[in-house]
């Protein structure tokens, strides 16, 4: 185990500084989504409202995030896949902490739409190669 953590180790320091901070990034953007939805699905249900709310929610998340994929892999090409990973961080941020503050259903639902709009921009340009 230790020789396993040695190699893993070194294997990374080599790294490019860049690679670095992009995984560092990743880990940081997915480890906050992560715990945002457990907790937001917890928050939509401390203010009373039905399940439904919650699948509206994820659903429209889910449905700006397709709808944006390909158009936001034509504008990684375009504009750059570090300029569109930081945009799509930040205002993808701007929206949870929105999404935070809102009590009322239709702006949850049209700040869901936003948040999965924006983090389309991330996930594209985290996983397609650079052509």
């Amino acid at each position: 185990m230790r020789n396993w953590l040695v190699d893993w180790k070194q294997k990374v320091n080599s790294f490019n500084p860049n690679v670095k901070l992009f995984m560092l990034a990743n880990v940081l953007i997915q480890t906050g989504m992560g715990v945002f939805i457990v907790m937001y699905n917890l928050y939509i249900k401390e203010l009373g409202m039905p399940e439904t709310i919650n699948g509206k929610v994820i659903s429209m998340t889910a449905l700006a995030t397709a709808i944006m994929l390909i158009p936001a892999g034509f504008l990684s090409d375009k504009f750059g896949r570090k300029w569109l990973i930081v945009g799509g961080a930040v205002f993808g941020g701007m929206t949870l902490f929105y999404r935070s503050l809102v009590i009322a259903e239709t702006p949850m639902v049209y700040a869901a739409f936003l948040t999965g709009l924006f983090m389309a921009f991330v996930q594209v340009s985290v996983v397609t190669p650079k052509s």
